[in-house]
């Protein structure tokens, strides 16, 4: 997959975490170019290597990363529209509220029917993808001022 700019751009933004450094922290010190490029990035990555579970489980489905990645996408023409469709499912199917998630409320039932909706959107996502990020790295090199 292609996406040089998303790369640079979260290299650059990790390269400044210092230890000590909380998440919140860390976020209220990117550029706009940044919160695009590290919200898209852990999305993909996460679910890459684990599904949306892994993404929602290891933090990085944040109000703020969330708020960036439905703004963006829908910027990004039909690849963008496509893992946005597949986000608000995701976030849908486990009754996502401005951040508000609280894994412990679930019974059973509800957690066996999250975690279909999961590995079912996981693997919807799986096959746009590499179509959104590259999308979303265009978007962020023909939009946003970067250095050279």
């Amino acid at each position: 997959m292609k996406a040089d700019t998303i790369q640079k751009l979260m290299d650059q933004a990790y390269a400044r975490w210092s230890e000590g450094m909380g998440p919140d922290e860390f976020w209220a010190q990117l550029s706009a170019a940044e919160e695009v490029a590290v919200a898209t990035g852990n999305l993909n990555y996460q679910v890459e290597n684990g599904g949306f579970s892994q993404w929602l489980g290891n933090r990085y489905a944040t109000p703020a990363s969330v708020a960036v990645l439905r703004a963006t996408l829908a910027r990004c023409g039909e690849p963008g529209e496509a893992g946005l469709k597949i986000l608000n499912e995701f976030l849908s199917a486990i009754a996502w509220d401005q951040g508000e998630y609280d894994e412990s409320a679930l019974d059973d039932e509800d957690w066996d029917t999250m975690q279909a909706a999961c590995d079912r959107l996981s693997s919807a996502f799986y096959k746009v993808n590499t179509a959104m990020v590259e999308a979303v790295d265009a978007y962020v090199a023909a939009t946003f001022r970067l250095p050279a």
